[in-house]
């Protein structure tokens, strides 16, 4: 497999983890939304209405803002978007290398060099967030979209000179 083929399907990995890690906050955001609002109208109507009706509407307000403060504490907290956002730094940091070196821009220049240059980077950059591996997403179904925008930069860059 080739440097820029594994970079490639490396950034597809990062980029899938990073929609999933998203759409998990998003999700959060929504439900905590959701449930706020409803758990006020419950309680506002718990106001309106007499006994016995009343301790259940207003128990369920209750139970509902409960869930909004586990949600949001569980699921919105301070580690769920700074995973997000590592992981889509990390694919966008991938493919930004993946394109300096189909464009043979320093330090991808050296023939001789920049297949191992591209290897280094990449361990690094993924250096910097191994610990969400196990969030990581398969991507059986890479299809190699940046490969092949890659070469096509290449071909052009080599038709200019």
């Amino acid at each position: 497999m080739t440097a820029l083929t594994e970079t490639a399907e490396r950034q597809s990995l990062w980029s899938g983890t990073a929609g999933v890690l998203k759409r998990r906050v998003e999700v959060a955001r929504w439900v905590t939304f959701a449930f706020s609002i409803l758990g006020a109208l419950l309680a506002a109507i718990a106001s309106q209405l007499n006994n016995p009706s009343r301790i259940y509407f207003a128990l369920a307000g209750a139970v509902l803002l409960a869930v909004v403060s586990f949600v949001t504490s569980r699921l919105l907290g301070g580690l769920q978007i700074t995973s997000w956002v590592r992981a889509r730094t990390a694919s966008e940091a991938l493919k930004r290398e993946a394109y300096k070196y189909a464009a043979s821009i320093r330090p991808y220049d050296d023939p001789l060099k920049r297949d191992a240059a591209l290897n280094i980077e990449r361990e690094r950059i993924e250096r910097d967030v191994d610990d969400l591996l196990p969030s990581a997403v398969s991507n059986d179904n890479f299809s190699a979209p940046l490969t092949a925008a890659a070469d096509r930069w290449a071909d052009v860059k080599r038709a200019r000179v």
